[in-house]
This record gives C-alpha cells, sequence and structure tokens, in this order.
C-alpha cells in the first residue's frame, strides 16, 4: 500500500527502506529470508516468532542516502546505541 501510494523516486527510497527492515527483523529473530510469514515492518514496532521487536532506521552518513536497519527485542534499545561509525 505504501509503495503505490509513493512517487517514482520515493517508491524506489521506500522499497529499499522496507528491505532493509524486514531484513533486519527476519536475521534477529534467527529466521530464514524466505519466510513469507514475516509481518510488515513499516512501523518501529512487530511481533514476530513469537516476540515483539524493535525496529530503527539508521542512516548512514556521507553517503548518497544509503541507509540500514537494526532489530532487537522491544525495550532494549538505547539512543547512544544508534550512532554509527565509518
Amino acid at each position: 500500500e505504501l509503495l503505490m501510494a509513493a512517487d517514482e523516486r520515493d517508491k524506489e527510497i521506500l522499497f529499499f527502506r522496507l528491505w532493509a527492515r524486514r531484513e533486519a527483523l527476519i536475521k534477529a529473530a534467527g529466521m530464514s529470508v524466505a519466510d513469507s510469514s514475516a509481518p510488515a515492518v513499516s512501523s518501529d514496532r512487530a511481533f514476530y516468532a513469537g516476540t515483539e521487536w524493535d525496529i530503527k532506521d539508521i542512516m548512514i552518513p556521507e553517503t548518497d542516502g544509503m541507509l540500514a536497519a537494526l532489530c532487537m527485542p522491544a525495550g532494549h534499545f538505547s539512543e547512544n546505541i544508534l550512532a554509527v561509525n565509518i
């Protein structure tokens, strides 16, 4: 739904943002990327594989919009762990 409503440039950015978030969730849960039962990852919290997860976007500095995502069990994030040095 989100992808369908976006314009072409935003659609590409959103696709890769959601891809990174989904992959972070699946890997954090120890599941396979082939698992089609993974939930939507457009919000910052998801329930998957019996656990509630927090998902955060990471903007990588000094790149042309490169991003990543980090996923941890709900309640385990601290703002100071979201700083990324390259």
